[in-house]
Formats: structure tokens, C-alpha cells, sequence
């Protein structure tokens, strides 16, 4: 098992006699930070006698640095030298620590790494513009910083004040692992017809409290205001069943932009109500709301029944914003009629009998239809002869039937009149 013992400024692997620096910052232009990297190693004098300690580079390997050259450490005395990591290049650096002592044979070698590593840090976006918000309506956006470097950071939010009264903002600084990320989200609901704009500055630094990257953030918002002219209270009246009835939904938008309208279907848990919604339809189910330009769409009703209805909510219309595509407003459109079906009675009913009359004699009997209900109805009277059975019987009479059908005209609609049958009956005199 490898033991690995965590020190300031690294780690050291104690199997290989090795200090691991790790990931180091390479200098930093934009905000004159150099990001080294620092150890101090302790020798203990255990002897009876003086040491005289000179430490050396193995290979002068530009990257690291030490101080002091030497050391005479008294016995029982301790004394450090300090090992410097600055990597101006983007690699791995590797070297040896030389430690000999005056009159002694032995050599210590420690080695000694780290590897150089660009600045991998942002801030995005750098505008966060909240746009075309409509009055009344939140909306949310994120900021995210990213860290792609081996080393953890630190970020701050500086200087919110200003933000703060427009804007609501979920966390102000954190600490980012190596190649990972984090966001801070901004709120922004419109209260007031004003543009606004806010500015802050975020800062980054290494864990040493370096300041490794900093930018600035602007946060602006343009507000909006929509105004809908519609009637959502539709009234279709006294109508006659088995027939298709339409009324129009119209509404107009008085803003700036574009508005999307979609209609959804309504569901309760009222099975009457759902039952009666089925006899409804609207068309176009969705559209595209142009500035001052009324929108319409045609509610079809088909009633196959008597029914009464009172301010039925049939559909739902859902006005959204297509930019940030969130539902603006929603409103219930409600629907009131009454359906009445076709009525009449016939006189005389069921049947008309003429009687017994000579061949070649004529009589007449007049029928009356009475429509009974609220609408005109059309119908036609169709004659047809139907043969009666033959039937193996005694008697010498003989009958016939001549049978007259009245039956509602399809093209009126009235499907619900009730077919009525009239028959005569003629014979002859012995």
C-alpha cells in the first residue's frame, strides 16, 4: 500500500521518497499574479557533533528553486530549506533535491515534481440580458463558472449592491473542484415599465488566496407590457339539435411581439360536463397572435340532445411568450345554450279507415301535422303498396294495403321526428 502523507503545498509519497507539488498556475498577465508553489523541509541534527548541510538541484531544472544554499545545524538543532515550484511552461517538471553533509559519504535524494498548467477558469455569460419580460412574469437565468484546471478555486461575487435591488441572485461564491463547474442563477420578475442594468464584478483565487481570474458582469432587463382584448364568455342561444352550430373566439394582442395561442382540452371530474365537452370542437387548435391583428378560431357544437348550458368552460386558451416560450396568461373559455330538438303530432293517429266503398268511388280524409316544438322542420311523404300474405283461408274476400310514411327530410337535420304510419283499406261489395 502506498502511503501518501498531505503536506502544505503537496503531497508526499513516502515508498519513493517523493514530494508531489501537483498542479501549478503558470503566471497570469491579465492580473500580475504568479502562482508558485512552496515546501520547507526540516532536517533534525540527532549527532553529538555540528553538520554542515549543502543543498543542490540534481539536473538545475528551471522550475524549481531553494533557499537557503547550506545550513550548519548544531546537535539536537533543526533547520529548513525551502523548495520553490514555478513552472513557466505547460508540462511536467521533475528533479532531485540533493542534501550532503560535510565529511559524510551519505547522500539524500528527494525528488521533487509538479506540472505547469494554463489558466482554465471562466465566467459565462459575461451579459446576462434578460429580455422582452412581460409584466408580472419571472423568469430565471445562470451563470456558471467553470474550472478546467487540476487545482480547486474559489469565486466571489463583488460588489451586488446595486444588483440586489432589481435582481435576486442564489449564491455569491463557492469553492469549484478541479474540471468541474458551478452556477448561480438570477431571478428577475417585472414590476415596472424600465429597462434596467446592474453591474459586479466576479473575482477567482487558487487556494492560496491568489487572485488568479477576475472579470465583470453586467445584468440588464427590458420590461414589456401585454394587453389582451377578448370575450371568453360565448353564447350560442336557442338552438335546434342534430345540427352543427359555430361561434367564433376572437382575441387581440396590443403589445410589441409575437404571441403564440394554444387551446387545450378542459378535464374535470364531473362526468357530466365531460360528456357534453364531447360534442364540442375548435379549429385552429393553435396560431400565431400578430400585434393588433385579431386571431380567431371557429367552436363548433353538435348537439344530438336536449341540454341547458350555463357558462360551460370548453377549452382552455393559453397565451405564451414563444421567446422565453412561458404561458402568459390562461383563461377558461365558457359556452351557454340551449338545444331544443323537433316536435310534432300527427291527427288522426295511428291509422285512417276509410271503410267499405264501391270500386271507382272516392273519399277523402285529411291529415295534420302540428310542429310542437321551437324550429321549423321539412318532411316528405313517401307511398309505397305492400303485398299482404297469402294465407290459405276459407273466405273469398280479398285485402290490400296501401300504407303512407312520413318521414323527416335529412337535409333539415330533424333525425329525432318519429316515423308515423298510415294505412287504407279497400274492398268490394258482394
Amino acid at each position: 500500500m502506498t502511503e501518501k502523507t498531505k503536506y502544505t503545498g503537496g503531497v508526499f509519497v513516502q515508498h519513493r521518497n517523493r514530494f508531489e507539488f501537483g498542479g501549478i498556475l503558470l503566471p497570469n498577465e491579465a492580473t500580475n499574479s504568479s502562482f508558485e508553489s512552496r515546501a520547507c523541509f526540516y532536517l533534525n541534527n540527532i549527532s553529538r557533533i555540528t553538520c554542515d548541510v549543502n543543498f543542490s538541484i540534481q539536473r538545475d531544472c528551471p522550475a524549481f528553486h531553494f533557499q537557503p544554499d547550506s545550513h550548519i545545524i548544531e546537535p539536537k538543532a533543526r533547520q529548513g530549506v525551502t523548495v520553490v515550484a514555478s513552472p513557466c511552461k505547460e508540462q511536467l517538471y521533475d528533479d532531485k533535491l540533493i542534501l550532503s553533509i560535510k565529511d559524510n559519504p551519505r547522500i539524500e535524494r528527494i525528488i521533487v515534481s509538479c506540472y505547469g498548467c494554463e489558466i482554465g477558469v471562466d465566467v459565462n455569460p459575461k451579459h446576462v440580458l434578460f429580455e422582452r419580460v412581460t409584466m408580472e412574469i419571472s423568469l430565471k437565468k445562470d451563470i456558471v463558472i467553470t474550472n478546467n484546471t487540476p487545482v480547486e478555486v474559489t469565486w466571489y461575487f463583488v460588489g451586488c449592491e446595486q444588483v440586489l435591488e432589481n435582481f435576486r441572485i442564489s449564491s455569491f461564491g463557492g469553492k469549484i473542484s478541479p474540471f468541474s463547474l458551478q452556477t448561480s442563477t438570477v431571478d428577475f420578475t417585472a414590476r415596472e415599465m424600465e429597462v434596467r442594468s446592474s453591474t459586479f464584478k466576479v473575482n477567482i483565487y487558487d487556494g492560496c488566496s491568489r487572485l488568479v481570474y477576475t472579470t465583470e458582469i453586467k445584468i440588464s432587463a427590458e420590461t414589456t407590457a401585454l394587453e389582451f382584448f377578448y370575450n371568453n364568455e360565448l353564447t350560442y342561444g336557442d338552438i335546434k339539435g342534430w345540427k352543427s352550430h359555430t361561434i367564433q373566439f376572437d382575441v387581440t394582442s396590443k403589445g410589441r411581439y409575437e404571441i403564440h395561442c394554444q387551446f387545450a382540452d378542459i378535464v374535470d371530474e364531473n362526468l357530466e360536463n365531460q360528456a357534453i365537452r364531447k360534442y364540442f370542437t375548435i379549429q385552429p387548435t393553435e396560431g400565431k397572435i400578430l400585434p393588433n391583428i385579431k386571431f380567431s378560431s371557429t367552436i363548433t357544437f353538435s348537439p344530438d340532445r336536449v341540454m341547458i348550458l350555463e357558462k360551460l368552460p370548453v377549452f382552455k386558451c393559453l397565451l405564451i411568450d414563444p421567446f422565453h416560450e412561458v404561458v402568459i396568461k390562461a383563461l377558461d373559455i365558457f359556452v351557454s345554450a340551449r338545444v331544443f330538438l323537433s316536435k310534432f303530432e300527427i291527427c288522426p293517429y295511428p291509422e285512417i279507415y276509410f271503410g267499405y266503398q264501391a270500386v271507382g268511388q272516392e273519399k277523402l280524409h285529411t291529415c295534420q301535422i302540428f310542429n310542437k316544438g321551437k324550429f321549423d322542420f321539412n318532411y316528405t311523404v313517401q307511398q309505397y303498396v305492400k303485398q299482404a300474405e297469402v294465407k290459405k283461408k276459407k273466405s273469398k274476400k280479398e285485402k290490400g294495403a296501401l300504407e303512407l310514411i312520413i318521414i323527416p327530410n335529412p337535409v333539415s337535420g330533424d333525425l329525432d321526428a318519429v316515423d308515423v304510419n298510415y294505412s287504407v283499406s279497400s274492398g268490394r261489395k258482394k
